[in-house]
């Protein structure tokens, strides 16, 4: 991954340079960070620390248990589904955050409700549906990993419901980031990592099918503050 990222940067730094250069545009290197950007980068990467980190210790939580490595099995399993469920607001929110930013920037605050509207509502509808229609294949859907994966069908049917309340999340923090406010993102994202680690603790890391509910709740939690 480290390697992509050092290609992508190379490969993306020579096409904007030639694309500069064939418009007469005039790269200037500064002396110092701009404070607006500085501040985004680094929250960004704080949130991105928080949520990698948060997963790698449910995990260990999970896997510590009887039949630990079982019920992280199921959990994975159901995990996949959920993030095919998870493609639009992922999508979504790579296109609303410059949408938004190029509105506010220009104060048109109308044009902004309406993007932010109109984005909340598709992922809702469409994600949702999908939702309820992997709940209801949800014995279908798990037998496909395997005979022994049936089990698990009740851990997909939350993790099913868990992927609305994410990609309401992710498009609703796409907003917040697009309108300038990286620490109050930042903040939000330290308490939903804070109360799922914390149900995790207290118990609700002890199965797939509790986790998956330690998952609902700090991402609905997270929805609400957002």
């Amino acid at each position: 991954m480290a390697a992509v990222s050092l290609i992508t940067f190379v490969v993306g730094h020579v096409v904007l340079r030639r694309q500069c250069a064939m418009r007469s545009i005039q790269l200037r290197r500064g002396s110092s960070f701009e404070k607006g950007v500085l501040t985004t980068s680094v929250s960004l990467w704080v949130s991105t620390l928080l949520l990698t980190g948060s997963t790698w210790i449910v995990t260990l939580i999970l896997s510590s248990q009887t039949a630990g490595f079982t019920q992280l099995g199921l959990y994975n399993a159901a995990e996949r589904w959920k993030i095919a469920l998870l493609f639009l607001p992922n999508v979504l929110f790579q296109v609303v955050l410059p949408m938004l930013s190029r509105s506010h920037a220009a104060g048109d605050r109308r044009s902004c409700a309406q993007i932010i509207f109109a984005a909340l509502a598709t992922t809702t509808v469409i994600t949702g549906t999908a939702a309820l229609a992997v709940l209801w294949m949800s014995p279908l859907l798990m037998s496909w990993f395997g005979k022994s994966f049936e089990a698990g069908a009740s851990v997909l049917s939350l993790a099913a419901l868990g992927s609305i309340a994410s990609a309401i999340y992710t498009v609703g923090s796409g907003v917040l980031w697009s309108l300038g406010r990286p620490s109050q993102m930042l903040g939000i994202d330290v308490v939903k990592t804070v109360l799922l680690v914390g149900l995790c603790v207290a118990g609700l890391g002890a199965s797939a099918w509790s986790l998956s509910l330690a998952y609902l709740l700090s991402f609905a939690g997270g929805a609400v503050l957002v």
